[in-house]
C-alpha cells in the first residue's frame, strides 16, 4: 500500500505540492480560529440550581427546599455527583457531570426534572433557577467602578442597570455578578405605637402598600374612525407617592400610610460588598460561557466597556480592569511559548543542515515541517480543543521528533540518489526505493512513542486533563509527519533534488565515528555479565532516588496574582468585615511588590455562591518583573500578615491553586465525613482533625463544620395563641414582615425595578433582645406583643448545612499537601487506627485530582506504556529478547531523567512525570533504529552475526541516533532554560527530564546496548519485500 501511495506521488508531484500548499492555507485559518487559553479544562462540566427561600433558617431551607430539589435531581442522566449547601434564605445544589457527558443534554434533563421540585416546594419559595453554564476556568474578568461624585446607591444603580446588561450581551459572557454599592428600595417602616393607636397591624399596612401602586392595562376605546388606547399610569415611583396611599379598614376612617409608617428610600440589607485599594467600590465579576475563548471574550467585554466610557466619565466614574484579568497571563504565557517554538525551529533547522550536509535536502525537510504542524492544528481545531500551554508543549516536543524523522528520510533519499547518479539509474526509482526502505524502521521507531503516550488518555482526574492535550498534539503531529513523508517528501525530492554531489563526510564526524568504534570495541571486550550488572545497578540506584524525591503533583503557577480566602467569626457583619479588609489592605499595600488589592465580601444577590458576610476574598495583584521565588516569598509574607489578625483564618495561594481547589474546598485534600446526625458529624470532624494534625505532608488541617451563628429563637405557645385569637400563620407572617421585610409591590422607574418593602422600624430590627416586643394583631382586632404568645430567647443555629449526594456531610481539609496520594494513604491508616467514629458516620477522601490521585495515575500510565511498547516490539521483531533490549534503552533514559530531577531541585511534579512518559517512547525509537540496522546488515547485506557486524551497525547509526537526540533536546531546550519563568511550571521540568533522559539513553545506549544485544539476541530473517518495480513518470 505504501508503495502504491509513493508511486502516485511520484507520478503527480505538482498535484501533491499544490495540495500541500492548500493544506498550509487551511492550517493557517484553523490556527487563527483555535480558541486560546492557559490550560485545558481541568474539571468536568457542572451546573448549579439556586432557590431563594426568604426568611427561612438553615435547617428549614435544608428540609423544605434542598431535599426537594435533590430528590428531583438525584439520578439525572449524565450526573456523576451532587453537592448542596443550605444557608439562611437560600439553597444551592451543584451537579458535577460525568466526564464524557454532553453538557447541553444533561442541562436539558436537569431543567425537565426541576418541574418536579416546583410542585412540592412550600408557598412563598422562589422557583428553582438553573444558573448559566459557565466555564470551569474561574472568572473571565473583574471590573471595579468608583466615583467621587455619585453616592453608593447611584453608582450601583448605574452599574446594575446600564453597564451589566451591556456586558451580558458580549459574546462568550455567561453571567455578571455585582458586588458593592447600595441597591435602592422603598421601605415602609411601620411604627408600632401608631399602629396600636390606629387599631392596625402589619397585614393592614402590607395590603395598603400593595394597593398603593400598580401596573395594568385598560384596553382601548373604539370610535367610528379609530381605535384609541387607554394607557393608565398608576405607579407610585417615589416614597412620597407610596406614603400617600390609604389604609382602608371596614368600619374605620381611612388612614394614610404615612400616618402609621415612615416611607423612605433606603438601601437593601446587603449580602455582599466590595472594596478596591481599601475604598468602597462596585465590583463586577464576569464569568465566561463554557467553551468560550478567554482572549476573545475579554476583548468583547472591554470593547463594550469602551463604548460606555464616555457615559461613565460624564458622571465621574472610574473603571479598573486590571484587578483580575486572566487574559494578560494567557497572552504572556502563550507568546513566550510561541517564542520558544520559534527558537526551537531555528535550532533544529540549523541542525538539520548540519546533519544532512546538503542545503537542498535541508530545504526539502524544512518545507515538509510546516505541513505536519498544519495538519496537527487542523485536527486540533476539528476536535474543538484549545491552543494552550499543553498543546503547544506537545507541538514543541514533536518538533524535534518530526525533524529527526525528516533527517532519517532525507539522509536515505540522498544516499540512494547519489548511488543512482553514480550508476546511471533512474531518479524516480531511487526515490521510490529509498522511501519504501526507510519506512519500516521509521514506523517501528514512531509506533513506540504513540503506544507509550496512549495510556495518558486513560489517566483520570486533573492529571489526565492536563496531559491528554499534550499527548494528543504530539501524536497527531507525528502521524501527520508520517503521512507527509510518504506523499510530500518524495514529490519534493523528485523535483528539487537534482544533481547530488558525492557525500563528503566531515573530518570531525569521521574522527567521532573512529573514536566511538574504538571505545565500543573495548566495552564489548568486557564480559556481558558485568555490563548487565552495571546496568541493573544504575537503574536500581535511579529507582531509589526516584522514590525519595519530594512529590509536588501540581506546581504553583506564578501568574503575579494571589488570592486570600479569609473568614471571620460566625455571623460577623459586613461592616465589620469591611473594617477588617481596610486594615488588611493597608498592610498588604505596604509591601512594595503588591500593586493592587481588591476585596469582595459575602456573595452577590444573584449567582451560586453561598458565602456568608463573614467570608471575604482578596485578589492581590503583584507588580511585574517578579521571579517565581519572589512570588513565593511574597505569598509567605502575606500569610504571616494574615495570621496576625486574631479570629480570622483562611488560606493564601496562587490564583491557579484557588481555581483547582474550587469554591467548595480550601485544601488539596478533603476528608468528607457523612451521616445523618449533625452533632455526630461535628464530633467526628473534631476527632479526625485532631488525628491528622502533625501528619507529615500538610501545612494546615482545618475542620470546616459550619460554625454556630447567633439567632433569636421563637417558640410559639399555641394555647396562648388561642387566647388572643391569633393563628400561627398570623404570627409567622408578621415576623417575616417585620424582620426580613416583605415585598408588597415592585415599581419600574426608567426600566429599573425597585422593590417596595414593608418592614419594622430600624430600632426593632437592630435589637435582638427586643424582638419579643413586636406587636401582633389578630384578625379580630386584638393586639399583643410577641413575647406574650411565644418563648423568645437568644440561641444558636448553623450557618450552613452541606450534603454530598443527598447525605449530610462536613469536611476536614488539608492545605499545602505536596503529595496527595501519599497523604491520603497515611491519613486513612491513622483514622482507622486512632479515630472512633460515631454510629452512622463514615469518611471518604477527595483530592484536587479526584479519581486519579496525581502521580499514581501517571505511574500506571508508565507501566501500561512499557507493556504496550513491549508487545509491539515482540510483534515487530518476533523476539521477546529484542523487546527486552528496547525496554532497556528506555531504562537508560530513566537514569538521566532521574538525574535531571535531582539537579533541578528533587521535586517530582506532574511535568517531570510527563517527561518520563515521553522518554519511554523517544528512547525506544533510537534502540529500534539500531536493531533494525543490525537486521539489515545480517539479512539484506549478508554479513555474519558477529561482534564486527554489531559494531558496524552501531557506527552507521551513531550519527542518526546522536542527531535525533540533539534535535529533540534542541527543540525543548528553550522550555528548559525558561523553566523558572511564570507559566512554565509544568513544561519546564518536563523539558529537563527529556534532555537528561536523552543524554543518558544516547550515551549508555550506544555504549552498552550493542554488547547486550550480542549477548542475548539474534536477528530473525524477514520475508523479502516485494519488488517495487520501476516508476513511470
Amino acid at each position: 500500500m505504501i508503495s502504491a501511495v509513493v508511486r502516485w506521488a511520484l507520478r503527480h508531484p505538482r498535484v501533491v505540492i499544490a495540495a500541500g500548499a492548500l493544506l498550509l492555507v487551511y492550517g493557517a485559518f484553523a490556527a487563527a480560529g483555535l480558541k486560546q487559553g492557559l490550560l485545558p479544562p481541568l474539571a468536568p462540566a457542572s451546573a448549579s440550581v439556586e432557590t431563594e427561600a426568604p426568611g427561612l433558617g438553615t435547617e428549614q431551607v435544608e428540609q423544605l427546599v434542598t431535599r426537594a430539589v435533590e430528590s428531583a435531581l438525584i439520578g439525572s442522566p449524565g450526573v456523576a455527583n451532587l453537592h448542596s449547601t443550605s444557608i439562611p434564605g437560600r439553597s444551592i445544589v451543584s451537579l458535577e457531570f460525568q466526564a464524557h457527558a454532553e453538557p447541553l443534554k444533561v442541562r436539558q434533563a436537569i431543567a425537565e426534572r426541576l418541574s418536579q421540585a416546583v410542585a412540592v416546594l412550600p408557598q412563598g419559595i422562589g422557583a428553582p433557577r438553573l444558573a448559566p453554564s459557565t466555564s470551569g476556568g474561574g472568572d473571565l474578568l473583574k471590573i471595579a467602578f468608583t466615583s467621587r461624585r455619585l453616592s453608593p446607591m447611584d453608582l450601583r444603580t448605574l452599574v446594575q442597570w446600564t453597564v451589566r446588561p451591556a456586558l451580558l450581551s458580549s459574546p462568550g459572557v455567561a453571567d455578571v455578578e455585582v458586588y458593592g454599592g447600595e441597591v435602592r428600595r422603598i421601605e415602609v417602616r411601620a411604627r408600632a405605637g401608631d399602629l396600636s393607636d390606629s387599631d392596625l397591624g402589619y397585614a393592614d399596612v402590607y395590603e395598603a402598600v400593595r394597593r398603593a401602586t400598580g401596573v395594568t392595562g385598560a384596553g382601548f376605546i373604539d370610535t367610528p374612525t379609530q381605535r384609541v388606547l387607554v394607557d393608565p399610569h398608576g405607579q407610585a415611583l417615589s416614597a412620597d407617592d407610596v406614603a400617600a396611599g390609604q389604609i382602608q379598614v371596614t368600619g374605620s376612617a381611612p388612614t394614610r400610610i404615612s400616618d402609621v409608617a415612615d416611607v423612605v428610600d433606603a438601601p437593601t440589607p446587603p449580602v455582599g460588598d466590595a472594596l478596591v485599594q481599601g475604598r468602597p467600590a462596585v465590583l463586577l465579576r464576569i464569568s465566561a460561557q463554557t467553551g468560550a475563548n478567554t482572549l476573545d471574550a475579554t476583548r468583547a467585554v472591554e470593547s463594550k466597556l469602551a463604548v460606555l466610557r464616555p457615559l461613565l466619565a460624564a458622571q465621574d466614574v472610574q473603571t479598573d480592569t486590571s484587578i483580575d484579568r486572566p487574559a494578560d497571563f494567557v497572552t504572556t504565557s502563550l507568546s513566550d511559548l510561541v517564542r520558544d517554538l520559534a527558537i526551537g525551529v531555528s535550532l533544529v533547522a540549523l541542525l538539520m543542515i548540519l546533519a544532512l550536509r546538503d542545503w537542498r535536502g535541508a530545504l526539502v525537510g524544512l518545507l515538509t515541517l510546516p505541513l505536519a504542524f498544519a495538519a496537527a492544528l487542523i485536527v486540533l481545531s476539528l476536535l474543538g480543543w484549545t491552543l494552550n500551554l499543553m498543546t503547544l508543549g506537545g507541538l514543541i516536543v514533536a518538533l524535534g521528533l518530526v525533524v529527526d524523522e525528516a533527517v532519517i528520510d532525507l539522509d536515505h533519499l540522498l544516499t540512494r540518489l547519489r548511488d543512482a547518479e553514480f550508476r546511471g539509474g533512474s531518479r524516480p526509482d531511487a526515490v521510490l526505493r529509498a522511501s519504501i526502505e526507510v519506512r519500516q524502521p521509521v514506523v517501528y521507531a514512531t509506533v513506540p512513542i504513540v503506544v507509550g503516550l496512549t495510556p495518558v488518555f486513560f489517566i483520570p482526574g486533573i492529571g489526565g486533563a492536563l496531559l491528554a492535550p499534550f499527548a494528543a498534539a504530539l501524536i497527531i503531529a507525528l502521524l501527520a509527519s508520517l503521512a507527509v513523508s510518504v506523499l510530500v517528501t518524495p514529490a519534493l525530492a523528485l523535483l528539487f533534488l537534482g544533481h547530488i554531489g558525492p557525500d563528503r563526510e566531515p573530518p570531525v564526524l569521521h574522527r567521532l565515528k573512529t573514536a566511538y568504534d574504538g571505545g565500543l570495541a573495548q566495552v564489548m571486550a568486557i564480559r556481558p555479565l558485568w555490563i548487565w550488572l552495571a546496568s541493573l545497578a544504575l537503574i536500581l540506584i535511579s529507582g531509589l532516588a526516584f522514590a525519595g524525591f519530594r512529590s509536588e503533583f501540581l506546581p504553583s503557577v506564578h501568574s503575579r496574582h494571589l488570592t486570600a480566602e479569609l473568614s471571620g467569626p460566625a455571623s460577623t457583619s459586613i461592616s465589620a468585615m469591611q473594617d477588617f479588609g481596610r486594615r488588611l489592605t493597608r498592610d498588604l499595600l505596604a509591601i512594595p511588590q503588591v500593586a493592587t488589592v481588591s476585596q469582595q465580601t459575602g456573595r452577590a444577590e444573584t449567582g451560586v455562591e453561598t458565602s456568608g458576610p463573614e467570608h471575604a476574598l482578596f485578589d492581590i495583584k503583584l507588580r511585574r518583573g517578579l521571579s517565581d521565588r519572589d512570588q513565593d516569598a511574597i505569598q509567605q509574607k502575606i500569610s504571616a500578615i494574615v495570621e496576625r489578625y486574631e479570629g480570622f483564618h483562611g488560606v493564601v495561594r496562587s490564583r491557579f491553586a484557588s481555581e483547582i481547589a474550587g469554591p467548595e474546598r480550601h485544601g488539596e485534600v478533603e476528608v468528607r465525613i457523612a451521616g445523618d446526625d449533625l452533632d455526630a458529624l461535628d464530633t467526628a470532624a473534631s476527632r479526625v482533625a485532631a488525628a491528622l494534625i502533625g501528619l507529615p505532608g500538610a501545612n494546615r488541617i482545618t475542620p470546616t463544620a459550619a460554625a454556630v451563628a447567633p439567632s433569636v429563637r421563637v417558640d410559639l405557645n399555641f394555647q396562648r395563641l388561642a387566647i388572643y385569637g391569633l393563628s400561627a400563620a398570623d404570627v409567622l407572617d408578621t415576623l417575616q414582615t417585620a424582620f426580613e421585610g416583605r415585598r408588597a409591590a415592585q415599581v419600574y422607574d426608567r426600566g429599573r425595578a425597585v422593590d417596595i418593602v414593608v418592614t419594622a422600624q430600624a430600632g426593632l430590627r437592630q435589637d435582638p433582645e427586643g424582638a419579643g416586643d413586636l406587636l401582633l394583631r389578630s384578625s379580630s382586632g386584638v393586639s399583643a406583643p410577641l413575647k406574650t404568645v411565644a418563648n423568645v430567647y437568644l440561641s444558636g443555629t448553623r450557618g450552613a448545612i452541606q450534603h454530598d449526594n443527598g447525605v449530610r456531610s462536613v469536611s476536614v481539609v488539608a492545605d499545602g499537601v505536596g503529595d496527595p496520594p501519599a497523604f491520603i494513604r497515611e491519613a486513612r491508616d491513622r483514622i482507622a487506627r486512632s479515630v472512633v467514629l460515631p454510629a452512622g458516620v463514615y469518611v471518604d477522601f477527595v483530592s484536587v485530582n479526584s479519581g486519579g490521585f496525581g502521580g499514581v495515575g501517571v505511574l500506571v500510565a508508565l507501566v501500561l506504556a512499557a507493556l504496550g511498547i513491549l508487545g509491539f516490539i515482540c510483534l515487530a521483531f518476533g523476539s521477546a529478547r529484542a523487546a527486552v533490549l528496547i525496554i532497556g534503552s528506555a531504562a537508560f533514559a530513566f537514569i538521566g531523567g532521574v538525574a535531571a530531577v535531582a539537579v533541578t531541585g528533587g521535586i517530582l511534579s506532574l511535568g517531570a512525570l510527563a517527561g518520563f512518559v515521553v522518554l519511554f517512547g523517544v528512547s525506544a525509537r533510537a534502540a529500534v533504529l539500531l536493531i533494525s540496522q543490525v537486521e539489515e546488515l545480517v539479512h539484506v547485506r549478508g554479513r555474519p552475526w558477529a561482534s564486527e557486524t554489531v559494531r558496524l551497525a552501531a557506527r552507521q547509526r551513531l550519527w542518526p541516533i546522536v542527531i535525533g537526540a540533539v534535535l529533540v533536546s534542541a527543540a525543548v531546550s528553550p522550555m528548559a532554560f525558561h523553566a523558572g519563568r511564570p507559566g512554565m511550571e509544568i513544561l519546564g521540568p518536563m523539558a529537563w527530564v527529556i534532555i537528561g533522559g536523552l543524554a543518558s539513553s544516547t550515551l549508555l545506549g550506544l555504549s552498552l546496548l550493542p554488547p547486550m544485544a550480542l549477548a542475548i539476541w539474534r536477528p530473525r530473517r524477514k520475508p523479502d519485500a516485494a519488488d517495487a518495480g520501476p516508476v513511470q513518470v
